[in-house]
């Protein structure tokens, strides 16, 4: 098995989202592991793909001038503003780059490959599991993960060039840009043009794994404009949900009853890093009224930034399921 590997592109929000769905496809297809790296260009707040666009803005309402974007993969929302650096690791399987790596510890071994490339460039990054990993010991790489439908998996990064992506501060640390993390480094790579630091990050990437690379980028799939995972039914508009704070934002769950039938929808929102087709699984569960089966559908799939508990108080909470 070798590590396969896309070109840098440059692409807007929406481009680098898709490209995103793309290589996870053609993962689920070849069954090989695959790294990518996109200059993203443009403006846009980009959600997480179990995020409600309105609760974000209730507490970030200060970047309303932003249009949004909705990533698929989970996670905390971040901002483009300047130029931002996305990076992906795609892997058909849990261990397919770390043996050793599993549900609980999937994060933590992959994000790896992510410092390596930023280390390897003069920024000095670290990991304290969180919702992001660190330049300078400020938030700098917004993670976004998911596990697909089809056992694929997926960790993604989005570290901005001028500006910083991050929104929130960490420990009283304020978030940082890359060219500004560079600076502070001292690294003879803080003056690069934006397209020569995204080639050296993309190349650091490549070799960052035991498992080699291919000579050759590989040919670049179709992108995927629509996000097939999306929940049917309902709209989140039409939803009342409870909420519960979490180590890295909200956890929210809410259902509504349709009329006459009785029947209702149930929907999972929040900040967590998870599986968006587990938690899929998970609302059909809850509507079908199994609430003691429910949290099965998260079984082998991580679920960071929160606990089970609390999405099990949120359940109680909800007096239509039974």
């Amino acid at each position: 098995m070798k590590l396969r590997w896309s070109a840098v592109r440059e692409l807007d929000v929406p481009g680098a989202v898709a490209r995103a769905r793309a290589i996870a496809r053609a993962v689920e297809e070849s069954g090989e592991p695959w790294v990518a790296t996109t200059l993203v260009s443009g403006q846009a707040l980009v959600l997480g793909a179990l995020q409600r666009e309105r609760q974000v803005r209730q507490r970030h309402a200060d970047l309303r001038m932003y249009r949004a974007e909705t990533r698929s993969t989970t996670g905390v929302s971040l901002l483009v503003s300047e130029g931002a650096v996305q990076q992906l690791i795609v892997v058909p399987r849990v261990n397919g780059l770390f043996g050793d790596a599993s549900a609980g510890n999937f994060i933590n071994r992959t994000v790896r490959g992510f410092l390596r490339a930023y280390n390897g460039c003069g920024a000095k990054a670290h990991y304290f599991g969180r919702e992001h990993f660190t330049l300078s010991r400020r938030p700098a790489g917004v993670l976004g993960l998911d596990v697909t439908s089809g056992g694929v998996w997926i960790l993604e990064a989005w570290v901005g060039l001028e500006a910083a992506t991050a929104l929130d501060e960490f420990n009283g640390h304020s978030p940082i840009g890359l060219r500004e993390a560079l600076r502070q480094a001292r690294s003879k790579r803080a003056e690069d043009s934006a397209g020569v630091l995204v080639e050296r990050l993309h190349e650091r990437l490549r070799g960052a794994f035991e498992v080699p690379a291919e000579a050759a980028p590989s040919e670049e799939p179709e992108r995927i404009e629509d996000d097939p995972s999306g929940p049917e039914g309902i709209q989140d508009s039409d939803v009342h949900f409870a909420q519960r704070e979490v180590p890295i934002g909200v956890l929210e769950l809410g259902c509504k009853v349709a009329e006459p039938s009785g029947s209702f929808d149930v929907r999972c929102r929040g900040d967590v890093l998870t599986s968006v087709a587990a938690v899929r699984d998970l609302e059909r569960r809850l509507q079908g009224g199994a609430r003691a089966e429910a949290l099965e559908a998260l079984a082998g799939v991580p679920w960071e930034g929160a606990r089970p508990g609390d999405l099990e108080a949120l359940i109680e909470g909800l007096p239509l399921i039974s």
